[in-house]
């Protein structure tokens, strides 16, 4: 209970301004060689029940320690030493962030239809009850977040690859169930033959493990 009020204190304390993005070429350049990777988020099995690839990614997760530790790691191969208290309260909190690059079908030029950015679409975490899908409100993300600033200012701290997310999703991690799936739906269709688009990555108990899996001692100051 403490633990889910921290979240939402944390979210709710999230801040709408961020830095301008930086060259992509000079933060690569940056980066520690060592800098561990995010988890990946992976794509429905091909068929029910089947394997999944992996390289079949929706996008990347990141804990609340590998936050922490890439984030320390950046700032000591810079010659500066990590202040947590510099840090959005969110990044610090116990969530997990979630941040979503695949997009399964382009929409067209311009367009403010399908996956376009902008574009009204829903996302939710389904599980399966009594051998049907099921959204109940207990294991929904805490937050979605679509707005470009916000994204920026949430990943920067840790992650320069920023400019193919699509939204984040905020999870507690006291909310995770397996098997359960995260869905991305589109509102509105590119193509009204074809009617509402979506796609979801599908989340087992092994990926709630490494999720959940204890990292190094968070840098403090």
């Amino acid at each position: 209970m403490k633990i889910a009020i921290a979240l939402l204190l944390a979210t709710a304390a999230l801040s709408a301004s961020a830095g301008a993005p930086q060259q992509q070429t000079a933060a690569i350049a940056e980066e520690p060689p060592d800098l561990p990777q995010p988890l990946p988020l992976l794509l429905q099995p091909g068929t029910p029940g089947g394997p999944r690839h992996p390289e079949a990614r929706a996008g990347r997760v990141y804990p609340r320690g590998l936050r922490l530790d890439r984030y320390a790691m950046r700032m000591r191969h810079q010659g500066r030493e990590p202040d947590l208290s510099a840090l959005p309260p969110l990044v610090t909190s116990p969530a997990i962030i979630v941040a979503w690059d695949y997009v399964p079908i382009e929409p067209p030029p311009g367009a403010a239809c399908g996956f376009a950015e902008g574009a009204p679409s829903r996302v939710d975490m389904e599980v399966v009850v009594d051998g049907h899908p099921a959204a109940p409100p207990a294991i929904q993300p805490l937050t979605v977040i679509f707005d470009r600033a916000r994204i920026r200012e949430l990943l920067a701290p840790y992650e320069t690859d920023v400019a193919r997310v699509r939204f984040l999703a905020v999870l507690d991690p006291a909310r995770l169930r397996a098997p359960s799936a995260l869905f991305w739906r589109t509102s509105v269709p590119c193509r009204p033959e074809l009617g509402r688009v979506e796609t979801w990555a599908y989340i087992d108990a092994d990926d709630i493990a490494r999720w959940l899996a204890p990292s190094g001692p968070a840098p403090s100051r």
